[in-house]
């Protein structure tokens, strides 16, 4: 549901669930049904939303069967968000067996699902409830439970939770105990308990050998027969052939493969596939990865004799790859020995550049994914933060390749590309997993040395951008698509906010001097010219410099608090008058100006200050040269500074204040004129 110009609409699938067929709701979308008002969704223009005000009366009711009041129920919405899918509990409730394996019905199995989903969330708010439920969703907890109460409700009465399932408050704060000491069997009607499973031994044994087949060493189904007939003949329970072991091995495949093959040989066995759609626009998903590039280099020194000697023949680099997954079009890249936060930081830096190049501006993607490497698990830390402050930060789960597109992306074209090469590590190579050796000593004396490896990956990145599908290239794609959506260049920024997420600090802070700002970066000393609005105030203060290394002509400036500004290097104005370019003569003359009216500035901003006094009545002068401050106005602006630190120092301040009056009172009774050594 979505409230669009101060009108509900419902999505199609909404109106599926309510009891319309589909063909009913296409036709009277082609018919133009006077009673229906039916647009597209301005977020996605392929999805149509259904007016409900327009809706009949018997049609808004089917609506209020399944949704309640449909107002309420979208006013409830990120109360509804919070409940996220179970998986383990779905997966515990269909797995479920009671009376000698008979299974949950599926329709149970899902209420169970949702019931326990259902109290997660409710724990996880309780536990959290400032951060969730005050500053998350803006409620009071008493607000919160009467919204959930309302919500539950709503699913009760559409059966997606049981009619047990409790509403109440304090009911439901019972089911949480029992839930927590539990588990999801707590959630089980009783109708499917397993009353019968204390009689019947054969679960007992089963249980042993699931036990026995999921060992990790996984072992063959003969050395699993052999041990657990020997637990059997000890326990009193009947033995097994090899055919039964392979039997329940097979069955239970499902159940017992994480355990025995690890859990990524689980994901990708049993792991739902989500077939998801690529992004409709460039910038709108961004992903990076590494890759240990297939490409032999030869490490090599010059030894004593003077001669070229190769230490390794077999050379990687590590290469760090910036992708679009619009259409896998690669945006930045950089390589090294190895993954470092400052080669992903490099990489990005090339992208952007890549996409000023295509676009004419500084962009950001909407959104970004990477593994988690370098990431801290709660999503702090120095890359976490460098990504949250590029875009919406989504990171991929762990061991799940195909949950990245990007990861499908070093397929057939990266590596039909990569074959192009002599040095390519599977071309004559390798013979399935396991290199030829024969191949290696025919070819490796070929292989380029790793100082020309810049110019295989750039070959190699260009070509890949250059693809034709249908005609047209990967680029021209991106382009063209680029310049049809307002969303892939809404995340414009600055070259001074540029330079904040990709720009190097300079390793040490520096000094604002007459001169301007002199740093040397890799060896190269260079001069930042201040500009006007800042060079007076800044005269001498350190601040910190974060340059571009592809283009060093400018920096910015800051002081990691207040200041921060673009400062461009320094342009020479020639001495000699015969050297006088075009328009140099101009520029001389324009500083010349500028230093005129920093003194022009000072000698104003004296004459307003000496005018503001002498209108308040007010000589500095004779208030420096009018002796000893009264001992109260002393006292008093020493209380009231100390009073703003600490009650005790204040205490010994004024202590020092009376110590101080009581000598230059003495000064007074000695008659000695003070005012004379003034």
């Amino acid at each position: 549901m979505k409230i669009l110009e101060n009108k509900l609409y419902l999505e199609f699938s909404e109106m599926l669930q309510c009891g319309f067929s589909e063909g009913y709701l296409k036709k009277a979308k082609s018919e133009g049904t006077k009673c229906w008002d039916f647009i597209n969704d301005p977020d996605d223009k392929r999805r149509v939303l259904v007016g409900y005000e327009g809706l009949k009366d018997n049609n808004k009711e089917k609506v209020i069967q399944v949704f309640g009041n449909p107002y309420d129920y979208i006013a409830k919405t990120p109360i509804r968000a919070l409940v996220t899918k179970d998986f383990k509990a779905e997966e515990f409730y269909l797995a479920y067996q009671f009376d000698a394996q008979k299974h949950l019905p599926v329709e149970a199995a899902t209420r169970y699902t949702n019931e326990a989903s259902w109290l997660n969330m409710i724990i996880k708010a309780r536990d959290n409830a400032k951060k969730v439920i005050k500053d998350g969703l803006g409620l009071s907890v008493d607000q919160f439970l009467k919204h959930v109460k309302d919500l539950l409700k709503i699913e009760r009465e559409a059966g997606r939770i049981s009619s047990q399932f409790p509403i109440e408050y304090r009911y439901l704060c019972a089911k949480i105990k029992e839930y927590k000491a539990d588990g999801y069997a707590c959630l089980i009607s009783k109708k499917y308990n397993n009353q019968s499973a204390a009689k019947i031994n054969d679960e007992v044994s089963e249980k042993v050998l699931l036990d026995f087949i999921s060992h990790p060493n996984q072992f063959n189904d003969s050395y699993i027969c052999m041990n657990y007939n020997r637990w059997a003949e000890a326990a009193g329970y009947k033995t097994i052939d090899e055919a039964t072991v392979g039997n329940h091995r097979r069955k239970n495949l499902y159940r017992i493969m994480g355990e025995r093959n690890g859990n990524a040989a689980w994901y990708n066995m049993f792991g739902k596939v989500i077939h998801g759609k690529r992004p409709s626009a460039p910038m709108l998903l961004v992903a990076h990865d590494d890759n240990d590039c297939d490409l032999y280099f030869r490490d090599t020194y010059i030894g004593k004799d003077g001669k070229e000697v190769t230490s390794n023949y077999y050379y990687r680099y590590a290469l760090i790859v910036i992708m679009d997954a619009h259409n896998d079009y690669i945006l930045g890249y950089a390589y090294g020995e190895t993954v470092t936060k400052q080669l992903i930081k490099a990489a990005w830096l090339d992208a952007v550049y890549h996409i000023k190049e295509l676009t004419g501006c500084w962009l950001l993607p909407h959104q970004i994914q990477s593994d988690r490497w370098g990431v801290d698990p709660k999503l702090k830390g120095d890359l976490a933060t460098f990504y949250q402050q590029i875009g919406n930060y989504t990171p991929a789960k762990q061991k799940v390749p195909r949950g990245k597109y990007i990861e499908q992306a070093f397929g057939h074209e990266w590596h039909n590309s990569l074959k192009r090469y002599p040095n390519y590590a599977g071309q004559n190579i390798t013979s399935g997993y396991r290199i030829n050796p024969d191949a290696l000593e025919i070819n490796k004396k070929s292989f380029p040395i790793k100082e020309e490896a810049h110019r295989y990956f750039a070959d190699h990145v260009e070509y890949l951008r250059n693809l034709k599908k249908d005609g047209v290239t990967k680029q021209q794609v991106w382009i063209d698509n680029f310049s049809k959506s307002e969303l892939s260049g809404e995340k414009q920024i600055s070259d001074a906010h540029m330079l904040q997420l990709f720009g190097t600090p300079h390793h040490w802070t520096n000094t604002i001097t007459n001169a301007g700002l002199n740093i040397t970066i890799d060896g190269e000393e260079l001069i930042y010219d201040i500009p006007d609005t800042h060079y007076l105030k800044l005269i001498n203060k350190k601040v910190q410099a974060i340059y571009d290394v592809f283009d060093k002509s400018r920096v910015l400036i800051t002081d990691g608090d207040k200041v921060r500004f673009i400062a461009y290097e320094i342009t020479r104005v020639s001495r000699a008058l015969k050297d006088y370019a075009p328009g140099e003569r101009s520029l001389l003359n324009f500083k010349l100006q500028q230093k005129l009216e920093h003194v022009k500035s000072i000698a104003t901003d004296v004459d307003n200050r000496k005018n503001t006094l002498q209108r308040l009545g007010i000589n500095a002068a004779s208030i420096l040269q009018a002796g000893i401050q009264p001992k109260a106005t002393y006292q008093k602006a020493i209380a009231d500074n100390a009073k703003a630190t600490h009650t005790k120092k204040a205490k010994e301040i004024t202590e020092e204040a009376d110590d101080w009056q009581a000598r230059q009172q003495a000064y007074l009774d000695s008659k000695v004129d003070v005012n004379a050594y003034l």
